[in-house]
Formats: C-alpha cells, sequence, structure tokens
C-alpha cells in the first residue's frame, strides 16, 4: 500500500518554511547561536541552531499563546505549516490522527519544573509547568486546536521515535481508521543539551569553534519541529511522493529492500 505524502511544514534553526529549508541546503551553511550557560566552574558559551516561532501568530490568536512553551509553539507551527501546505487548513479533513516523535520532549519546561520544587520556597509547582512538562502535551494542544478527535498518540523513544510514529502512521492508514494522519517531530535546545555538548567536544574547557566541521562526529545542537500529512490517496497529484512500507528491526542479518532507482 503506498501513503502519499501530502504536505510537508518545517521549522529550525535555517528558518521557517520549505523555502527557507531549500535556501539552507543550497547554500550549504546555517549559523547558530552562541548560548552562555552559568556553570559553577564559570560561564561556558556553546553554539546552537534555534527556532523562531512568531510566524505561529498568524495561525493561532496570541490569547491562546499566552499559556504555551516553546517546544509546543514549535509543534503548533509545524502541523499548522504542513496543513497549509497540504491545502487542508480551513477544509474538512476528515478523521485524522495525530502522531508526535520527540527524543526529549520538552526538556526547558521539565527541568524549570524540576528546579521550581527544589530551590525555591513555594511549596507548590506551578500547575502550567506541570502540566506543559508531560511528553503529550504538545499532541494534546494541536487536537484542541484543530478540534480534532481522532486517535492522538505521542512517542518518545530517543533516536527511535520518528520511525515508530511512521510505522503506527502507515497501519493506521493500512487499517483504514483514519483518512489523514498529521505525523511529526519536534525537540527543542535546553541548557542540558548544550552542557553535554560542551563536555564532549570541549572537556578541556577550550572555546568552542561553531563551525568545526573536521571533527569526526561534531553536530551542534539544535532544535526545531518537521510534519507531514500523509493520506491513502494516489500520489500522482503532491510533489512529495509516497511511503511504500515503514520496517523496523535489525537490516543487519538480512538484505533491505530499496528501490531499483535508490542512490
Amino acid at each position: 500500500m503506498k501513503i502519499s505524502i501530502k504536505g510537508m511544514g518545517v521549522l529550525g534553526g535555517f528558518g521557517c518554511g520549505i523555502s527557507d529549508l531549500e535556501k539552507a541546503l543550497i547554500e550549504g551553511n546555517s549559523t547558530p547561536t552562541p548560548m552562555v550557560i552559568k556553570t559553577t566552574g564559570g560561564d561556558i558559551e556553546v553554539p546552537a541552531f534555534l527556532a523562531n516561532t512568531d510566524r505561529l501568530k498568524s495561525f493561532v490568536n496570541k490569547r491562546d499563546l499566552r499559556r504555551i512553551d516553546h517546544y509546543i509553539r514549535m509543534a503548533l507551527l509545524g502541523c499548522f505549516l504542513a496543513l497549509e501546505d497540504a491545502d487542508m487548513l480551513h477544509t474538512d479533513r476528515g478523521k485524522m490522527g495525530i502522531i508526535i516523535a520527540t527524543g526529549y520532549g520538552s526538556t526547558c519546561n521539565t527541568f524549570d519544573l524540576q528546579h521550581s520544587v527544589i530551590a525555591e520556597s513555594a511549596p507548590f509547582c506551578s500547575p502550567i509547568k506541570f502540566s506543559n512538562s508531560v511528553h503529550n502535551a504538545a499532541a494534546t494542544y494541536i487536537s484542541i486546536l484543530l478540534k480534532e478527535m481522532g486517535p492522538n498518540l505521542s512517542v518518545s523513544h530517543y533516536d527511535m521515535s520518528i520511525p515508530s510514529a511512521f510505522l503506527s502512521a502507515y497501519q493506521w492508514l493500512q487499517e483504514e481508521r483514519v483518512d489523514s494522519v498529521l505525523v511529526g517531530s519536534v525537540d527543542e535546545y535546553s541548557k542540558i543539551l548544550g552542557y553535554f555538548w560542551h563536555s564532549l567536544y570541549h572537556s578541556n574547557n577550550q572555546p568552542a569553534d561553531f563551525i568545526d566541521k573536521t571533527t569526526p562526529g561534531h553536530a551542534i545542537t539544535g532544535e526545531g519541529a518537521n510534519f507531514f500529512v500523509l493520506t491513502r490517496e494516489k500520489a500522482d497529484a503532491f510533489p512529495y511522493g509516497f511511503i511504500e512500507d515503514v520496517q523496523m528491526g535489525n537490516v543487519k542479518q538480512g538484505e533491505l529492500n530499496l528501490p531499483q532507482n535508490a542512490t
């Protein structure tokens, strides 16, 4: 069974939208933002690719965004961009499923919540921070703002989150549980990840090199969201192609079945 990719929405350190992503890929360069982290040993500086969610105001009323943190805003903007690209933002979407994959979840909000409980004198934590710290908060806000009553799933399994999410989306469409699936991934930069990056690559307290491309395995911490609208419709009319199959497992023990024209 072929699953059509009808729409796509992306944002990250390169910008917001498919055009910004295409421009970054052609130019082959994006500029990270220097982030300062206070530690017991002094301030350290790390590079990070940060996403801007200002465009979300064109989709959601400002009043509805007051209690929503940056992690959820990225997920919301990604899904709205994907639905807009698929021309399904203001139409009858039928029964649509929602699946969000995340490696770490809302790390900033979670650690802020823990810090408030440990360090602050208040006997109780903020109920808003607590509700936004759970991993399915982003998927919940998406379903509420889109008024979608279909199946809703959040997957948090580190690097296996995305293939797990696409496998579930494929099965939902194959079993005709839904007419379409809004599936995507979102993760945010946090001081914890920045400190880990610094410890991994600059444990000798040397200044961070923002564009060091010679170190094997070197990667800059970043954040962003990427969403897809998947349907069972024919792929001929859609510019992003289709998905023939989704499999998970140990491919080392057998041959990976790829199309003949795959490169």
